[in-house]
């Protein structure tokens, strides 16, 4: 393989990153001073320290050799392009194994290149950049899809997949989980009155407020139409009820178009209880359903305690 002589100066933060996993300590010094430059790179010598690293961060792409100790390439093609633990990359192996068969099976288990040892720098590189061009516009095109378009928040497909995922993680961990439905009060009258324009700055404020009060994990989506959700990981019902009536507060000090902006909310949580999606998603919009009742810019929480009832 032909290499460049020069050592790479540290990629940017922005980089897309890599995990490069081969026992052979040259190979990595190689693909490190290749890559280097211009990628972030973490290095893994066998496939338990890559499978490791995999549940730890997320790779844009994984290069990989076949003959791994403890868990071989195979192994870890099928394991990243699984719906497990690990998060996902595209994968490319790097295999010294010339067999036809070895590179259809390979492929057949989700790698989305094989390139034979010794490689070619140039050739390497390349591949390498036609790879990360795609995931790059995959990436862009599942963010469009779940995505909503006025708000930039997660749109309602985003929503029910991330609580979906949520909901099995905190049942598994014995965790809280909690939910806000929330909904801006009289849009329609601001609609009528100042127009549409002026609905969708109503709008927008009020993603901003939720999207500024919760945490970096906390996923912050629009329903459609006037309604929001927050989806509240490891949060009591008493932390989830003291956040909205925080949010209702701060909403009550913003205007469009001399109009005073509020918002019902409805809380929900999981108790360790048995309890669906369905049910959980029932308490919460009912709860909105009591405080809409009850006038409106106020909080109504209501404990989901089993698969039908709230």
């Amino acid at each position: 393989m032909t290499m460049p002589n020069t050592s790479p100066t540290p990629a940017p933060p922005s980089s897309p990153s890599i995990l490069l996993v081969d026992d052979d300590a040259e190979i990595r010094e190689a693909l490190g001073e290749l890559l280097g430059g211009r990628y972030r790179l973490t290095f893994a010598r066998d496939g338990a320290e890559a499978m490791a690293a995999l549940c730890l961060q997320e790779f844009d792409l994984s290069i990989l050799d076949l003959s791994l100790p403890i868990v071989d390439g195979f192994g870890l093609v099928k394991a990243i392009q699984g719906n497990g633990e690990l998060s996902r990359s595209a994968v490319m192996v790097l295999s010294g194994h010339t067999a036809p068969e070895l590179k259809v099976r390979a492929l057949a288990l989700g790698a989305v290149d094989y390139m034979t040892k010794p490689f070619d720098a140039d050739e390497l590189m390349a591949r390498v950049a036609r790879i990360l061009a795609t995931v790059t516009r995959e990436a862009e095109l599942r963010a469009d899809a779940m995505t909503d378009a006025l708000t930039g928040l997660a749109n309602a497909r985003n929503f029910t997949r991330s609580l979906e995922r949520e909901l099995e993680r905190a049942q598994r961990h014995k965790l809280p989980l909690s939910i806000l439905t929330v909904d801006l009060d009289h849009l329609k009258l601001i609609n009528d009155q100042h127009g549409h324009d002026a609905g969708d700055d109503a709008l927008c404020l009020v993603a901003r407020v939720l999207a500024g009060a919760v945490r970096k994990f906390e996923v912050v989506a629009r329903q459609g139409g006037d309604e929001f959700a927050v989806i509240l990981p490891n949060t009591t019902s008493l932390a989830a009820g003291q956040l909205a009536e925080r949010l209702c507060g701060e909403l009550r000090t913003l205007t469009v178009k001399g109009h005073r902006l509020s918002a019902s909310i409805g809380v929900a949580s999981w108790n360790e209880s048995p309890i669906d999606l369905a049910a959980l998603l029932k308490a919460s919009d009912e709860a909105l359903y009591r405080a809409k009742d009850a006038g409106r810019d106020r909080v109504e929480i209501a404990v989901a305690r089993g698969a039908t009832s709230t």
